[in-house]
C-alpha cells in the first residue's frame, strides 16, 4: 500500500465521520415534534394516509355496530416515496406505544426513543469507522514493513500449501494479524501500536477515559439493545446504573467523543505517515490535528441533554 492509498483511506474515514454527524444532526431536528418537521414529500402523504385510515376505521366500526363485517384497504399515494411503508411503520409505532390503561392517551415515550437511537447510531458507527481505519492502518504498516509479520505464531502446513503464490500467503497472514488485533480493546490496541511499532500516540488521559466509556456503550448498544448489563457495570465501574435500564447518552459528551475519535485517527495517520512512509510535516494538512503541547479538543457550551433518562 502506497502512502497515497493510505491517505485516501484516511480521507474516506473523515468523509464517513462527517456523514454520520450530518445524518445525526438532520435526523435529530427532523424528528422533533414528529411528524411536524418531516420534509413535505414525506409529511403530506403520511398525514393524508392517516386521515384516510381514520375514515376507514370509522366506516368499519359503524358497520360492525350493525352486525356487518367489512374489509377496507388503504392505497398508498402515488406521491409517497416510501410507497406506504412510512405510514405502516408510524401506525405500528403508535399502536405499540399506546397506554392500554388510558385508551384516549397515546404515550409519547417513542420521541425519546428516536433520540436514543440516533445517539446510539452515531456512537456505534463512529467506532465502526475508527475500527476500520485502525485495521487499514495495520495493513498499511505490514505492506511497508513485511518483516513485522515475523512472530512466534505458527501456521500449519495444510494452510500454507493451500496458497499458490507467496503474495497470497502474505495477504492471509496480514489478515490474520489484523483479525487478532481487532479483538483487543481500544486501549490495548493503542498500547500494541506504541510497543510493537514505536508509534507516537499518547492521547490525554481524559480522552482515553471518554473513549473507554463510549466503547463500552457501543458494546451494549450492539449486543444488549443499549441497556445496562452486569458486564458493562464491571467494565466501567458505574455501580449506580440499574441493570436492564438504558445507558444514558449525553449529547455534549457524544460530541466530545466524536472529536476525540477524529483526533486519535489523526494522531495515528500522522505517526504512521512519518515513521513508515517518510512523509514530511508539510504534507500532513487538511484534517483535524492535535494542538502542540495541549489537546485540541474544543470546549463546547452545549446544553446538557441526557436522553433515555429513567422513566418513572
Amino acid at each position: 500500500m502506497s502512502w497515497e492509498t493510505y491517505r485516501g483511506v484516511f480521507k474516506n474515514f473523515g468523509t464517513a465521520m462527517s456523514q454520520i454527524e450530518i445524518l445525526t444532526f438532520v435526523g435529530n431536528e427532523t424528528i422533533k415534534d414528529f411528524p411536524s418537521n418531516l420534509p413535505l414529500s414525506l409529511k403530506d402523504p403520511l398525514l393524508a394516509g392517516m386521515r384516510q385510515m381514520s375514515n376507514v376505521i370509522g366506516v368499519v366500526l359503524k358497520a360492525s355496530e350493525s352486525g356487518k363485517r367489512l374489509r377496507k384497504s388503504i392505497a398508498a399515494s402515488d406521491s409517497d416515496p416510501t410507497k406506504g411503508k412510512l405510514l405502516e411503520s408510524v401506525v405500528t409505532l403508535i399502536i405499540s406505544s399506546a397506554d392500554v390503561t388510558k385508551p384516549k392517551k397515546l404515550s409519547k415515550s417513542f420521541q425519546i426513543g428516536f433520540e436514543r437511537l440516533l445517539g446510539s447510531q452515531k456512537l456505534v458507527m463512529s467506532f465502526a469507522y475508527l475500527d476500520a481505519f485502525m485495521a487499514d492502518t495495520l495493513r498499511a504498516v505490514c505492506a511497508a514493513r513485511p518483516e513485522i509479520l515475523k512472530s512466534a505464531k505458527k501456521i500449519d502446513w495444510a494452510t500454507a500449501l493451500g496458497f499458490e503464490k507467496k503474495d497470497d500467503l502474505i495477504v492471509h497472514l496480514v489478515e490474520r494479524y489484523v483479525y487478532d488485533f481487532g479483538w483487543l480493546t481500544l486501549s490495548k490496541r493503542l498500547e500494541f501500536l506504541r510497543k510493537e511499532f514505536g508509534l507516537d500516540i499518547a492521547p490525554p488521559e481524559k480522552e482515553i477515559e471518554l473513549l473507554h466509556w463510549a466503547e463500552n456503550i457501543r458494546h451494549v448498544a450492539v449486543h444488549n439493545g443499549g441497556r445496562v448489563s452486569a458486564e458493562f457495570i464491571e467494565r466501567t465501574g458505574k455501580t449506580e446504573l440499574v441493570l436492564g435500564e438504558f445507558v444514558p447518552i449525553e449529547f455534549d459528551e457524544l460530541e466530545k467523543m466524536i472529536i476525540a475519535v477524529r483526533l486519535l485517527a489523526g494522531d495515528l495517520f500522522t505517526s504512521v505517515s512519518k515513521k513508515f512512509f517518510g512523509v514530511g510535516e508539510h504534507q500532513l494538512t487538511g484534517f483535524l490535528r492535535r494542538g502542540r503541547g495541549k489537546a485540541n479538543i474544543a470546549k463546547k457550551r452545549a446544553t446538557k441533554k441526557t436522553i433515555n433518562r429513567r422513566h418513572r
